[in-house]
């Protein structure tokens, strides 16, 4: 237990280690200080923790109890005379005596010498006044009615507080359920001087009833109680305080020092509350107490400002005659119900037109006991109507139960974070004792049993399970909330079976089944929103949750913003925003629209899941919402080729955490952030980032979630994805890639056959096309898995032919693949790819990858007819290479700052360099504009092997160029030996090596004794750069003929060698005499 007492004023010198100060006056009991933190000495169990507080008439302290081993509070008289301990026990030994779930136990009463302590139960949390501020109107009504019943409990044994405030109401934070906990029970009595025998006025200012200020002690009751209780409620929703005197007066606090007086204490904690003064000073008529006149300036509901109005009357017999009563009022507010407070029958029978918000709850607890209460009455009841009476009394009482729950649920979500897997699994436990206990339920109560254990599942994300019981209770009691929420289940299931439905390949097949699945759940759905609409919980939800299903989004979003039935704490209309947005951003992806059209709708919908979290701090699904928004962005920053926002990756971070604060992690929360870290690594490694940290924590995610969950397909497949990645970042940067080769195609082997579905069949493709290109680094056959790499993508299209990625990788990896074929065989390979992205680009004319590869295969198409002299196949240079000018130039509209856009813009530029050289055969200036180009290009994608490789290449080229023509060249070596130190790790580097070397010892008596071949390993690969390392290599040393056909051989076949340059060194090797 602890005690929120900044607002008292300190009456009793306290040091800060929280003993009483030995400089108190004689009034003060307490004259020495134990050096073990405690006011007394205590038992010798109880190891002190820290002072918790104080109040009116006590120090409180956290201590450890090394017996039982628990932490508890230990509560000691600040005037330990002897008359007050002697009331303290026997006040503590009525409490004790007092059981309720909702007043703080006291464990014992230990009585030391002089003094008495006593030992409670120790609540970890916070006070109900430290915590309103943060509450809503509901979670206050609904922690003040749970106090009010555990008043009633100790009103019924005779116990009355004296001293109730909202200082004086623990919520434990620790329990997941948010529990309201009474303290400081029947403490603050009376408090007699040590020097004087004048009373002292019980309670606290502003809290305490008019004749607790009367100083009238025999006519304090249980009414007294009720006052507090109105005046913690209108202090806890308006930050006010109705301040008594005896002078019967209303005065601004502003303008009086004295609390012996009607006051108004404006602290505002709500931004409803007026900020406007008191009213003047006037004569305080007892019928008309001023309590009305401060409700005025509220915006508290009406019924709410009668609630606190009739339990602050200022005369006890026309209060609330009891704090069960009170509490019923409460529960018939939130609940929707007309309060007995008000009697006017226009407005009983106007609130009875509003529909009961029936059995919406979203837990069960207790319902058994009350049914079974009510089901033993029916047996004893013969005649039928007195029968339906009773049923009509046991569904009411059900009804109240389920209602408080439906809000002790929202409590559990809407305060400040904190974990709920307690809640959750109470919630579970509930829902499968009622199951168990289905078959003694009567007929009458055995629809609303039905209803709530699945809405229990229901909140808990079983919809199957949910879905099984909604429809029970829909077909006993066609009540409209069973209707509504079963509506919600069908939906669900629709969702979820559709994804699976939209990857089978057979188009007939996929339609026929997707019209069946249509008539099971989506007809349902409409049906019965269609049906019940008029009575629906929140109607304008409702209606808009019927228009998004029927497709009509923009009018969904039009009526959700029109809702002003939704109260300010509803949030499910920002989440069903937020749906609708995401679920337009999805249908343009799949649509293959531009990230431009796609971006906005995700941030939004961020923003209002943002909005909803706000409300909701302790909802898991809300955070993650905004994950999966966030992931969504990402993936759409990756096929537009855009650099992701920094900031997203942060606020994922604190997501994550957010996530670990509310409720236990699953396999899907971590499958979750497995796939936000590949997809933001993946973004990193196509803008010149460091992905490697974010591949490895992706990977600890997967593996996290593969401990835990069920779907071992999805995870497989992501493992596999996140592996093929892995493969291709390894090869560029020259790392041995075997290894992660073995755990791609051990994690697609474990993916089930019911899991095989487009992005099984596109990462079967892009796995097998890594395999093929390093197949083909070490000189293998490479064709029959380039062949299944194009199989796969294709059967991934007939999957889901709506998305166009599959075709766009096809057709990358005929490009791959061409790259070893024939002249002929290659043209005719680059041709079919053009046509497929052309084919695509017809359907979505701004698709950036597509784009892009179609720029690539017309590089190619000149590139090829440039260096292999495609021009006599017919092959225009001149029209290839304006077509390929006019591709780039459109690629760069949609994006012009990816590295891989910029590099081949200069590789377009260094072909239209090399078609002068071609032509000359003479030295080109531009090729120094090439250099510059190349070389800030590099520096600012220095993590780019792609871009920092070709830079060396270029160079290397270059400068073979010179040292052939036999011009200077030492400067141009200097910048190939600079680059090769710069850009260390990439594919083939030890071919610029060695080559690098060679130019530097150029017809030198050195260059024969040079050991380059086996020093760089050059026979070991067999890519253009090392067959033309190896080709120079041979033609400088060479001691035997056979060295030069070997090396021209090599240079024949190097399809990566400009003509031109070729017949300069074939020119250079015949001039050789052996």
């Amino acid at each position: 237990m602890a005690t929120d007492d900044s607002h008292l004023e300190d009456t009793l010198p306290i040091d800060e280690g929280g003993g009483v100060s030995t400089s108190a006056s004689s009034g003060t009991a307490f004259a020495e200080h134990n050096l073990n933190g405690f006011p007394i000495k205590v038992n010798s169990r109880f190891t002190y923790v820290k002072r918790l507080g104080r109040g009116g008439s006590a120090l409180v302290y956290q201590a450890f109890d090394n017996v039982l081993e628990r932490h508890v509070a230990l509560k000691f008289l600040l005037n330990p005379q002897q008359k007050n301990q002697a009331r303290l026990v026997a006040e503590a030994r009525s409490q004790a005596n007092v059981e309720h779930s909702n007043i703080c136990p006291i464990y014992e009463v230990i009585e030391t010498g002089n003094s008495v302590y006593l030992v409670m139960q120790f609540i970890e949390g916070e006070s109900l006044q430290a915590l309103s501020p943060t509450l809503s109107l509901e979670q206050i009504l609904l922690l003040l009615k749970k106090t009010a019943l555990g008043l009633h409990t100790a009103h019924m044994q005779g116990m009355i507080h004296r001293d109730f405030k909202p200082a004086n109401v623990m919520v434990n934070l620790a329990s997941g359920d948010m529990d309201a906990k009474i303290v400081d029970f029947g403490l603050a009595a009376q408090d007699i001087s040590q020097d004087n025998k004048t009373s002292k006025l019980a309670g606290t200012t502003g809290f305490i009833s008019p004749e607790q200020y009367k100083d009238d002690f025999t006519k304090i009751d249980r009414s007294s109680d009720i006052y507090s209780l109105g005046a913690s409620l209108l202090y806890c929703l308006t930050g006010k305080l109705l301040v008594i005197g005896k002078s019967n007066t209303v005065e601004n606090t502003a303008e009086s020092s004295t609390s012996d007086s009607y006051t108004l204490k404006s602290d505002t904690l709500k931004s409803q509350t007026s900020n406007s003064k008191a009213p003047a000073s006037k004569e305080l008529s007892i019928n008309q107490p001023p309590i009305n006149e401060l409700l005025a300036n509220t915006s508290l509901p009406k019924d709410v400002q009668i609630i606190i109005a009739k339990s602050m009357a200022a005369e006890p017999q026309n209060r609330y005659q009891s704090a069960l009563e009170m509490a019923d009022d409460i529960s018939r507010y939130l609940a929707g119900e007309p309060i007995k407070a008000r009697s006017s029958k226009s407005y009983w029978l106007g609130r009875k037109l509003i529909k009961h918000k029936w059995l919406a709850g979203a837990a069960f607890i207790a319902i058994v006991g009350t049914s079974g209460m009510y089901i033993n009455q029916l047996h004893q009841q013969k005649n039928q109507e007195q029968q339906q009476r009773v049923r009509e009394q046991g569904l009411l009482q059900i009804n109240n139960k389920i209602n408080d729950l439906e809000y002790q649920a929202q409590l559990t979500y809407m305060l400040p974070r904190h974990n709920i897997e307690a809640q959750q699994q109470k919630w579970l436990a509930d829902a499968k004792q009622l199951e168990q206990e289905l078959p003694d339920i009567n007929p009458i109560l055995l629809g609303a049993t039905h209803y709530g254990i699945g809405r229990i599942y229901q909140v808990l994300g079983d919809t199957l399970k949910a879905t099984e019981h909604l429809e029970q209770a829909h077909q006993l009691e066609k009540i409209d909330d069973t209707a509504f929420y079963l509506a919600l289940a069908y939906s669900e299931l629709y969702q979820q079976k559709l994804t699976v439905l939209r990857n089978i390949a057979s188009k007939n097949v996929r339609e026929s089944r997707i019209a069946q699945l249509d008539e099971k759940y989506k007809t349902p759905v409409i049906a019965l929103l269609n049906e019940h609409i008029e009575s629906a919980p929140y109607r304008s939800y409702a209606n808009a949750l019927l228009t998004y299903y029927q497709g009509d989004w923009d009018s969904a979003m039009d009526i959700l913003n029109k809702g002003e039935d939704l109260p300010v704490w509803y949030y499910a209309d920002d989440v069903l925003k937020g749906d609708i947005l995401l679920a337009q951003a999805n249908a343009l992806n799949n649509a293959g629209s531009i990230i431009y059209l796609i971006e906005p709708l995700i941030k939004q919908a961020s923003s209002y899941y943002q909005n909803a979290n706000i409300i909701a701090r302790s909802e898991p699904s809300l955070v993650l919402k905004q994950i999966s928004a966030i992931n969504l962005e990402f993936a759409m920053f990756n096929q537009a080729g855009k650099a992701a926002e920094s900031h997203l990756i942060d606020k994922a971070q604190q997501l994550r955490s957010e996530v670990l604060e509310i409720t236990k992690v699953d396999g899907d929360v971590y499958h979750t952030f497995g796939l936000l870290y590949f997809n933001y690594a993946f973004n990193l490694h196509y803008n010149n980032g460091k992905p490697e940290k974010w591949l490895e924590l992706a990977e600890s995610e997967f593996t996290n979630a593969n401990n835990y969950t069920t779907k071992m397909g999805d995870i497989w497949l992501s493992f596999a994805r996140l592996y093929s990645n892995k493969i291709k970042l390894q090869t560029e940067l020259n790392i041995d890639n075997s290894d992660t080769i073995k755990k791609a195609i051990n994690a697609l082997n474990k993916v089930s056959d019911t899991a095989k579905d487009y992005y099984y069949f596109n990462q079967l493709g892009t796995l097998n096309r890594y395999r093929a290109l390093d197949v083909r680094d070490e000189g293998g056959d490479d064709k029959t898995l380039f062949e299944a790499s194009i199989f796969n993508y294709l059967e991934a299209n007939a999957r889901f032919p709506e998305r166009i990625g599959s075709l766009i990788n096809a057709a990358s990896v005929i490009i791959d693949m061409s790259e070893s074929d024939g002249l002929n065989d290659r043209y005719l390979a680059l041709k079919k790819a053009e046509s497929i992205l052309i084919k695509v680009l017809k359907k979505e004319t701004d698709h950036f990858v597509a784009n892009y590869y179609l720029a690539v295969t017309q590089f190619n198409l000149l590139h090829l007819s440039l260096y292999q002299g495609l021009a006599v196949q017919g092959l225009d240079i001149g029209d290839a290479f304006n077509k390929a000018s006019e591709q780039m130039a459109r690629t760069k509209l949609i994006n012009s700052t990816l590295p891989y856009v910029l590099d081949l813009e200069q590789r377009l530029k260094q072909l239209e360099y090399e078609l002068v050289f071609q032509k000359t055969k003479q030295w080109n200036n531009d090729f120094d504009k090439l250099i510059a180009a190349r070389t800030k290009l590099a520096k600012t994608f220095a993590q780019n092997t792609i871009v920092t490789s070709n830079f060396v290449g270029v160079l290397c080229g270059i400068t073979g160029i010179r040292v052939q023509l036999g011009l200077p060249a030492e400067a141009y070596i200097d910048k190939l030996e600079q680059a090769l130190n710069e850009y260390p790790e990439f594919e083939n580097v030890e071919a610029y090596r060695a080559l690098s070397k060679l130019f530097r010892n150029w017809n030198t008596p050195s260059v024969g004794k040079l050991n380059l071949i086996n020093d760089f390993k050059l026979r070991e690969k067999r890519t253009p750069p090392h067959d033309w390392a190896l080709a120079m290599v041979l033609i400088a040393t060479a001691s035997t003929k056979q060295d030069i056909e070997e090396a021209t051989e090599l240079l024949n076949s190097n399809k990566g060698m400009l003509p031109a340059y070729r017949k300069l060194i074939l020119e250079w090797a015949n001039k050789k005499v052996f």
